[in-house]
């Protein structure tokens, strides 16, 4: 299991202790893992934590160089992130010219240029990315450790996330949830039901069910409504 410690169970949504921090850290119990960073790209964002939500074991000198040198305008995982439905490794990313530069202006900052990427989805428009980077001596290996714990991360990652939003926003005030109609709209499209099918079993218009889609590629962070089904199941809406 990742990082030889049940680094999934311990990031149970049922557990009140725990921490993205201290979790984020427990990876350096793994020697093939160099470094891991969580970021919460988007969401409702607030006074208690106001962008940007980061949580890694990279040095602060690292970060600071990061965002004062204004890297993330040229980051490749970040830009590929943002349209990623799936985990990706680094190697997929096809660079720009200004990207190779960014990377190899990482590696000299203490950054890294090999990796792989998990993106994470919560309601409210909330979007995370769980990024791990192998040790030096690990790079060659990084392929094959992923394709055997990807499944581990990925579970890890979910949880995470939860964990991330809980702590920008714990009592939901600034997420917004799906209401009992959107939620009943997500479920019947789900299972196959056309727009006018949703609406003579709810005895509502079609138009209004159009609208509630609207709200649910929003609030699901989707694009599609595939993607918010999809989305939906992942997260027990469904």
């Amino acid at each position: 299991m990742l990082a030889g410690i049940e680094l999934v169970s311990q990031t149970s949504t049922e557990s009140t202790h725990l921490n993205v921090q201290e979790l984020i850290r427990k990876t350096n119990d793994n020697e093939t893992i160099g470094s891991a960073t969580f970021y919460m790209m988007s969401g409702a964002y607030n006074s208690y934590y106001p962008f940007p939500y980061i949580r890694t074991t990279h040095s602060p000198e690292w970060i600071s160089s990061y965002f004062v040198n204004s890297l993330m305008k040229y980051d490749p995982v970040l830009r590929f992130a943002r349209t990623a439905e799936k985990p990706f490794l680094w190697s997929e990313i096809t660079l720009t010219s200004a990207e190779e530069n960014m990377m190899n202006r990482a590696l000299a900052l203490g950054g890294c240029a090999t990796g792989f990427s998990v993106p994470t989805f919560g309601t409210g428009g909330y979007r995370g990315l769980l990024s791990l980077c192998p040790a030096g001596e690990y790079i060659t290996e990084w392929p094959k450790y992923i394709s055997k714990n990807s499944a581990d991360i990925v579970k890890f990652a979910s949880n995470l996330h939860s964990l991330a939003q809980d702590e920008i926003d714990p009592g939901g005030e600034y997420s917004t949830n799906l209401s009992r109609r959107e939620a009943e709209c997500l479920k019947l499209i789900a299972i196959g039901k056309t727009y006018t099918e949703i609406a003579a079993i709810l005895n509502i218009s079609s138009n209004t069910v159009r609208s509630y889609a609207r709200e649910l590629r929003l609030k699901l962070n989707s694009t599609t409504l595939a993607q918010a089904v999809a989305r939906g199941c992942v997260m027990g809406l469904v």
